[in-house]
Parts: structure tokens; C-alpha cells; sequence
């Protein structure tokens, strides 16, 4: 094995970062004097962690000298920092999560959560009362003591999905435990998406880079811990590319439509997905054209489209005006009394300028000027390259540009977006499937070449 520079390698530096990035997170969110100590103690763990990475990393340069102590530490390799990996993800992430759980189960469903957590769990015991979550007011439960005299109070802007992911731990976990929380879901989901991105990457150090940036990105495992959801919708976007590569499309176009009846992130999805499955039609179809592709496509995109329906349509359906008045009029600002405008987005922006009447700006007419010409060309770089790598990577920038200009953006949001376009720069080309186009395999450069590209 040829030796590299003895310096650290592109990982280890990103790794380092992140580790920054989160450490400073975890401060600001544990300023009360009695959790400043243990924060500050979690975080001198995490960097005698970090310090070991940079050890196993470093020793990975000359894998051929002689032993050290006895030992080859060079065989340790990239196993032996994944595992520290995982540690730092555990430590940082999972174990503040599993804290503010603990102390949610003694102190009430009301405390140390996230409000959409909150209305996520009580629009789920509405569920199963029989109630319409969408038509129901919230000012009767632990939702009021969260968010407070608020227009959240009246409207749940999720989609039905989410509140439906809910239910099976509430009527099950509940009675056994007398509690439930549903981030130990969000939790799960989490470690389904480092499963499946640990998979969909390249190997090597682009593993190792895509884990980090998902598993201690500050901008989303960060607020994994008080129970943002966007873990939910990773996870299953995810699930469906990992079944597109794995010539899985049904199992892909199920995920596609739960993902898109969960939340609005997954929309964008959409145009992509369906070029995506368009070109695999025309691949098939072979001699057929014309119809033949059509029929194909039309059949690839009937599990999502379905799925879709299935879940959203009962609830339209049940009270329209409702429905639309809460996932669509809600969050953009056209309750009454609206919700400010606000998030670290173009919002943030017009609310400098305009002060309060930034409320009355059009947000959904900036959202369609920038959407026409980013989809427009986004499409078409896909349409040139019609890969799964170039879905995702259409897919990442239209939600990051479009969701920008919304009514509320937040740094959650970034978060998300940096995973996607994260996995779509560290993709492993040997996952796509046969029917793709042609796309060179590559290993992983050089680390004289990787450090250039960074």
C-alpha cells in the first residue's frame, strides 16, 4: 500500500470542524450553570476522541514502517476511525437526546422539547380519539405551555404522515412505560441514515467525510436532540434512493410517497424523481418507444403517486378548508393573526428592511421566479446525466434555493440540504444500477489530490 503525505487526511479536518461546530452548540444550548459542567466535560471527551482519529489517521500515512509499541496501528485504518466516529456521533448527538428524554419523562410532556414535537405527539392522540387533528384546537394541551398564546395553537402544519408515525408508540409504548417520546423514532430514523449513507458512499475517506457532515452537522443532529424532524424525511428519501440502486423501484416509489406526505422538504423531490424513473423507462422500453415508455413510466410512478394519495386524500377530503388552511395558509404566513415572518432566510432579509410589514411580502411570488429557472436547469443537467446522483443533486439545490425564499427558513433546513449534496459528492458510482447510464467508477483520490480538490 503506497504511504501518503504524513498530514491529516481530508476526513480528519472535516471531522475536526464539525466537531468545533457541534462542541459550540452544545455550549450555547447548556448556558444554565448546572448543565455547563457536564456539557463541558462531554465536549473534553469528544475532543480526547478526536485526538485519538487524528492518531489512527495519521498513523494510516506510512502504513509500512515498523510497529510502534508492538503494535501496527496502520491496521487499525479506516475501521478503527469509524468506530471513533460513531463514538463522537454517540457522545455528541445521541447521549444529549436520550438526556433531554429522560428529563421530558419526569418532567411532563410539556418540557424539554421541541413545540413541533409536541403537536406531532397530541395530533396523534387526537388520531386516536377519532378527532381530525387538522380541525382541532390545541389550546387544551401541553402544546399551549410550549408555544404559548400563539396561532400554532390552532393549526398543525405537518402533513398527516408524521402525526400517523406517532401513533403505533403512543398506543403501544405508552401503556407500558406510562410515557412516550417520539424523538426515540427521529433517533431510529437517525441511525438508518447513517446506515444507508455509510453504504451509498464512496469508500474510503468520502465515507468517512459523509458521515461526519450528516452525524455531527450542528444544523441538524444538533436539533435532533429537542426533536426536529428532519430525520424522518431523511431517512426515507434515502430508503428510496437505496432501493432505486438496488433495482428495488416499488419499495423506492412507497418511501418516495410517505416522505412526500410527511413534509413539504420532500416535494422538490418530485420532478427529479420522475425524470429519474422517465429515463429508466426509455432504457427498458428498448425498441418499444412511444407507448411502451409511457406504460412503464406510468407504472414506475403509481407507488409514489398512491402511496401519496392514500395517506393525504382521507384527511383533505375529511374538512378541505381546514386542511388546506393549516399545511398550506399557515405556514405562509396567512393565519390570523399571521406567525411572523422570520428563520435565517430571505425572510430575514425583508424583515430588516420592511420591519413588520415584511408579513405582507410575497414570499410565494420570489419562490416561483427563482423555482422556473433553477428546475429548468436542473432538470436539464439531469436529463444529460440521467443518474441518481444527479437526482439528488437537482433535488438538494431547487429545495435549497426555493425553501430560501419561503416564508420561514431555518437553519434546519441548510442542514438538510448539506446531507444531500453532501452524499451526492461522496457517491459511490458503482451504486448505480445496471440500467443506468455509464458513469465511471473512481476511487478515492489520492490525498496530494484530495487536499487540491478542498
Amino acid at each position: 500500500m503506497p504511504s501518503r503525505p504524513w498530514s491529516p487526511a481530508p476526513d480528519a479536518v472535516i471531522v475536526g470542524a464539525l466537531l468545533f461546530a457541534r462542541a459550540t452548540d452544545l455550549l450555547l444550548s447548556a448556558s444554565e450553570p448546572e448543565r455547563n459542567a457536564p456539557a463541558r466535560a462531554l465536549i473534553a471527551v469528544a475532543f480526547l476522541l478526536y485526538l485519538a482519529y487524528l492518531l489512527l489517521d495519521l498513523a494510516g500515512a506510512h502504513p509500512g514502517r515498523a510497529p510502534l509499541l508492538g503494535w501496527r496501528w496502520a491496521r487499525v485504518g479506516d475501521a478503527g476511525k469509524l468506530g471513533v466516529l460513531l463514538g463522537l456521533i454517540g457522545l455528541t448527538v445521541l447521549l444529549p437526546l436520550a438526556v433531554l428524554v429522560a428529563r421530558r419523562a419526569r418532567d411532563g410532556r410539556h418540557a424539554h422539547a421541541h413545540d413541533g414535537l409536541v403537536q406531532v405527539e397530541e395530533a396523534a392522540r387526537l388520531l386516536l380519539r377519532g378527532a381530525n387533528p387538522y380541525a382541532a384546537s390545541y389550546r387544551d394541551t401541553p402544546m399551549a405551555l410550549v408555544a404559548g398564546d400563539t396561532p400554532a395553537l390552532e393549526h398543525l402544519a405537518y402533513l398527516p404522515a408524521l402525526p400517523l408515525s406517532a401513533v403505533p408508540g403512543i398506543a403501544l409504548v405508552e401503556p407500558l412505560l406510562g410515557w412516550y417520546d417520539h424523538r426515540l423514532a427521529y433517533a431510529l430514523a437517525f441511525v438508518v441514515s447513517l446506515a444507508l449513507l455509510a453504504r451509498l458512499a464512496g469508500p474510503g475517506w468520502p465515507r468517512l467525510a459523509l458521515l461526519a457532515l450528516a452525524g455531527l452537522n450542528p444544523f441538524m443532529a444538533g436539533h435532533l436532540a429537542f426533536g426536529l424532524n428532519d430525520a424522518a424525511v431523511l431517512a426515507l428519501v434515502l430508503v428510496a434512493v437505496a432501493a432505486l440502486a438496488a433495482d428495488r423501484p416499488i419499495i423506492g416509489g412507497v418511501a418516495v410517497g410517505v416522505a412526500g406526505a410527511m413534509k413539504a422538504t420532500a416535494w422538490p423531490l418530485a420532478p427529479f424523481y420522475a425524470l429519474y424513473l422517465l429515463g429508466r423507462a426509455r432504457r427498458e422500453a428498448g425498441v418499444e418507444g412511444g407507448r411502451g415508455v409511457l406504460a412503464r413510466w406510468a407504472r414506475a410512478l403509481a407507488p409514489a403517486a398512491l402511496t401519496w394519495l392514500a395517506i393525504v386524500l382521507p384527511f383533505a377530503l375529511r374538512d378541505p378548508g381546514a386542511f388546506v388552511a393549516d399545511v398550506v395558509g399557515y405556514v405562509g404566513g396567512g393565519s390570523d393573526p399571521p406567525v411572523p415572518a422570520g428563520g435565517v432566510g430571505f425572510s430575514a432579509i425583508v424583515l430588516a428592511a420592511l420591519g413588520p410589514a415584511a408579513n405582507d411580502f410575497p414570499y410565494g411570488v420570489a419562490q416561483l421566479l427563482v423555482l422556473v429557472p433553477v428546475l429548468l436547469y436542473t432538470l436539464r443537467r439531469q436529463g444529460a446525466g440521467n443518474t441518481l446522483r444527479a437526482m439528488l443533486t437537482g433535488y438538494a439545490i431547487t429545495f435549497l434555493a426555493v425553501s430560501f425564499f419561503a416564508y420561514w427558513f431555518y437553519e434546519n433546513y441548510l442542514g438538510y440540504a448539506l446531507v444531500l449534496l453532501a452524499l451526492a459528492a461522496f457517491w459511490d458510482p458503482a451504486r448505480e444500477p445496471e440500467t443506468a447510464p455509464a458513469e465511471p467508477r473512481q476511487p478515492a483520490p489520492e490525498y496530494a489530490t484530495a487536499t487540491r480538490a478542498f
